[in-house]
């Protein structure tokens, strides 16, 4: 390079099979030092204090640069291995001895900061779990691939080189008591919430709630909804709590805030309020005054009782969206998890819907699973960096999911009047997305499916990271940018981690901590 890079870093595990360091193309010597062990964020979060400094890494082995051994072909250490034997011969004056060795300190020193980029190290690795080595060969760059994006060591590595120690410790003090009450109880820290002067937490209408919820952690949760501009904008949400939703809110207070200009504002706006049924079913209707130009806004449905919430998002789209359906279902997650409880996303596949969400598509992930699990299921989505999407489950259990499943597209392509371009799933998708019409060219069907389906989909045999190039290359017809002013409106960026307690007034609710991130999505069907 003509001009040194500010700041360059690789990154890499000792199984990776395809990594490389560039430390010794740099300065030879380095290939005699070990890269940088990056500690594990769930021992160390705020880093182990190992110097980082290319200046520490040279006089602190002064053995290896100061020396003939180890190889010299830069030319950077010959000086300094001639100046170590002079010092040998000179035993008897050690004044000479110490000016000379500081000399060959300076000199290496400089022959290293000549060259480098930055005055870091350069190469560093990362902490390797012992089954990847159970893997095949030919199967590991994927792997590492996928691994890199959801590898919390490495992005706690990234923040600490912009945030201050300081900053960092504090942030992790914050979070770390606020999952740890919210495990405990479903209460988040009152140091993370924005209290509103004058609005504390009302009591129950019901008295029975109040002893009934004392222990129990909610669970609510609300399907996004989908308008087209000028129809009505109805919100529906439900308010659970304790495993399997044993305890419903009935008869209590809910207020309705919408977060007007995201992100950049990040304000909220009290809309209204309503009242949960008998099952713990709230339903909204924004007033005709107050509905929502185009947009994608957030919305939080606030109990006042305990300021727990439900999160969605309100898409007000003009007519004719194009969109991109993923049925969550058997379709994002591996078969085989690398860590044991949390499945890991197929490779290549974050990197598909990323290619459809560049190309100015609205993203709907559709599960037949019963909206119980819609929090596990998000927060393995965000988990994984998924592009943010509206997400849509099935109410409760059902016998027939396909037909539930089949029904909700068709009252978004019909009601909403969205346009579905391609879809995504599993071979008992096929069947839902032809009665939309859809052809052979707009279904792709990634796992094992029969010969029967061979004629009505697109089968991705070798998975999505061959899919994506045939994508990029514009191999399928459907491969082409959204059309329309609807792409305009779609929303970039990725999922947030749920959060699951707010502290809310009617002027503006507040910012939760994440206590979600650790929940991950089942095995998939």
């Amino acid at each position: 390079l003509d001009q040194p890079a500010a700041r360059c870093t690789t990154c890499s595990t000792p199984a990776t099979p395809c990594s490389f360091r560039m430390e010794p193309l740099l300065a030879d010597r380095f290939r005699w030092l070990a890269p940088v062990q990056l500690p594990k964020y769930s021992l160390l979060p705020c880093g182990d204090g190992q110097p980082l400094s290319v200046l520490e890494a040279v006089t602190s082995c002064g053995d290896v640069f100061l020396s003939g051994g180890g190889g010299g072909g830069e030319g950077d250490g010959g000086g300094a291995a001639g100046s170590s034997r002079q010092l040998s011969r000179q035993d008897s004056n050690s004044s000479s001895a110490s000016s000379s060795l500081e000399l060959s300190q300076v000199a290496a020193i400089q022959s290293v900061c000549r060259r480098w980029w930055g005055p870091k190290r350069l190469d560093y690795s990362l902490h390797c779990p012992d089954t990847l080595s159970r893997f095949p060969i030919n199967a590991m760059p994927l792997l590492f691939h996928a691994s890199y994006w959801e590898s919390a060591d490495a992005a706690a590595f990234i923040l600490r080189q912009f945030v201050d120690a300081a900053s960092v410790a504090e942030l992790l003090e914050i979070t770390d008591s606020a999952i740890t009450e919210s495990s405990l109880g479903g209460h988040i820290d009152d140091r993370l919430t924005l209290r509103v002067p004058g609005r504390q937490r009302e009591k129950w209408r019901n008295r029975a709630n109040a002893i009934k919820l004392k222990n129990a952690a909610p669970n609510h949760r609300a399907n996004d909804v989908i308008v087209a501009e000028g129809q009505a904008q109805v919100l529906t949400a439900r308010f659970m709590y304790g495993p399997f939703d044993m305890l419903s809110l009935s008869d209590e207070v809910i207020d309705v805030h919408v977060m007007s200009q995201p992100p950049s504002s990040g304000e909220w706006s009290y809309v209204g309020s309503c009242n949960t049924d008998s099952h713990g079913k709230a339903v909204f209707s924004v007033p005709a005054e107050r509905r929502l130009p185009q947009g994608v806004y957030p919305v939080k449905m606030v109990a006042r009782g305990d300021h727990s919430s439900a999160d969605l998002n309100l898409a007000v789209l003009p007519p004719a969206t194009e969109c991109v359906v993923f049925s969550v279902d058997g379709s994002f997650a591996a078969s085989v998890s690398i860590m044991g409880a949390d499945p890991k996303v197929r490779p290549g596949a974050v990197d598909v819907v990323r290619h459809w969400q560049d190309l100015g598509y609205l993203l709907v992930y559709i599960s037949a699973r019963p909206d119980m699990q819609q929090r596990r299921v998000v927060g393995w989505l965000a988990q994984h960096n998924f592009p943010h999407g509206m997400v849509f489950f099935m109410d409760g259990f059902t016998a027939e999911p396909l037909r539930q499943k089949t029904a909700c597209l068709t009252k978004l392509a019909g009601q909403a009047g969205l346009l579905i371009h391609a879809a995504y799933g599993s071979s008992k998708d096929i069947a839902v997305y032809q009665s939309l019409n859809l052809r052979r060219g707009q279904i792709f069907i990634i796992g094992k499916a029969g010969k029967k389906h061979a004629g009505n989909a697109t089968i991705l045999s070798e998975g999505y990271a061959a899919h994506l190039s045939a994508l990029q290359s514009a191999q399928y017809e459907c491969s082409r940018p959204a059309q329309g002013v609807g792409r305009h409106v779609v929303r970039r960026g990725c999922f947030g981690l749920p959060q699951p307690s707010m502290s809310s007034g009617r002027g503006s609710p507040s910012a939760a901590a994440t206590s979600d991130s650790s929940d991950s999505a089942q095995q998939q069907n």
